[in-house]
Parts: structure tokens; C-alpha cells; sequence
């Protein structure tokens, strides 16, 4: 939907032909754990201190959308692929539900990026909560975290995008937003929802001579 062919997005792809695709979008810094804090703030790292990973937790002071939302009577709930945004760093503010979960027992600090959930897996656990009937309205927040260094797509995704394994994971990462799709419309809760579906950040793939993120802050990232 935005004019690269060499992912697989068939579900990302219907959702900009039915709503509405921005094509002017930027992220205030491409890392991923400030980058959510602005996300759910609606401000800038200035303002939430948080300009790093693993090192930076957003402020009790700090409003978030789920708590506005939980406030307003939604029932919350958010499912988390990465240890960056692990509840210990303040993004679970407002969400009744949070399954992160991650062993940091073996982990330096510095490598947090490193640990991650498989986004099948995760889609699992959100395919799961809302087959128990959550109370609605609901705000559910589903991150996926696949599209990310090492590119390691599992099958038929490795074969199938053996030069391109990023493409891979891309497409990989569609597929669960497909999962949902589906379950929302078998639960007759699609055409009432609003969905939306954004990244942190990008990605360098070799741009500038970055090969992943959060150095520089060109346009790819």
C-alpha cells in the first residue's frame, strides 16, 4: 500500500483500501521503547524523559491513552512482543490486561531488544482474551515485533524469502494482523471497530550505511 512489492501484505493492504492511509507519518525518534511512550502519550520524549531503551521508564505522572480510555468505562488489555516495552518501563499505565512475561534472568540490559516473542504466539494469547467475551467497549493494543534485526522469519516465510528475509518477517507480521481481521468479523465486532495499525519506527536496511536503527533520524528510519 505504499508502493514496494517485495513484502507480502495482502491484510495491511486491504486495511488502507477500506480506511484511511497516511502518507505523511513520522516517528519523534526511532527507538522503539521512546517511540511508544510518544505514541500513547501524544508527546514528545522531552516531555516523557524517555529517549533511550532498557534505561528510561515512562512517569506515573504521564497520562496515556489506555487510562483515558479505562477511565471512560473501556475495558484495556495490551499483548507485547518485546521485553523493551516490558511493563518495568512504565507502558502498561492504564491497561488492565498486560501480557509481556519475558525471562530476564539471562539478559544483560543492554541487550534487551534481543528478547522477543514470535508474533504467531502473541496473536495466540490476543485470539485467546477475546474469545473469553471481554466486556465491551474495548481498547486492545497488539504489538508485534517481527519486522526487527535478526531477520529470522519462521517457515514457509524463510523458504519462501530466503534473499530477503526481512520482506519475510513483513509478511509474516501480515498474516497475524490477518488472524485478527478474521476473528473481529467472525465476532461480528469489525465493522464497529476502529482499528489502527502504525510502526514505531523504520527500519535503515543498509540506508546511509545503517543497517538497522536508532543512530540516525533519515526518512527510512
Amino acid at each position: 500500500c505504499y508502493g514496494y512489492a517485495g513484502a507480502e501484505t495482502p491484510n495491511i493492504d486491504a486495511l488502507a483500501r477500506e480506511g484511511a492511509r497516511f502518507a505523511h507519518a513520522y516517528t519523534p525518534v526511532p527507538i522503539t521503547l521512546p517511540a511508544h511512550g510518544s505514541l500513547f502519550t501524544g508527546t514528545f520524549p522531552t516531555t516523557t524523559g524517555m529517549h533511550d531503551f532498557a534505561v528510561n521508564k515512562l512517569p506515573a505522572s504521564a497520562v496515556t491513552l489506555a487510562e483515558v480510555l479505562r477511565d471512560n468505562g473501556y475495558t484495556t488489555a495490551a499483548f507485547v512482543a518485546s521485553a523493551v516495552v516490558d511493563s518495568r518501563f512504565g507502558l502498561h499505565q492504564g491497561f488492565e490486561t498486560y501480557f509481556d512475561y519475558f525471562d530476564f534472568r539471562q539478559l544483560q540490559e543492554a541487550n534487551f531488544d534481543q528478547l522477543e516473542r514470535r508474533g504467531d504466539r502473541v496473536m495466540d494469547e490476543v485470539l485467546s482474551w477475546l474469545r473469553r467475551n471481554p466486556r465491551q467497549p474495548f481498547f486492545l493494543w497488539v504489538h508485534l515485533y517481527d519486522p526487527h534485526h535478526p531477520y529470522t522469519p519462521p517457515e514457509p516465510y524463510a523458504r519462501r524469502f530466503r534473499d530477503a528475509p526481512y520482506d519475510g518477517e513483513v509478511a509474516f507480521a501480515d498474516a497475524q494482523v490477518g488472524r485478527l481481521l478474521d476473528r473481529l468479523r467472525e465476532r461480528k465486532l469489525f465493522e464497529n471497530a476502529v482499528i489502527i495499525l502504525a510502526s514505531d519506527h523504520g527500519e535503515g536496511l543498509g540506508d546511509h550505511g545503517e543497517k538497522t536503527h536508532g543512530f540516525y533520524v533519515y526518512y527510512s528510519t
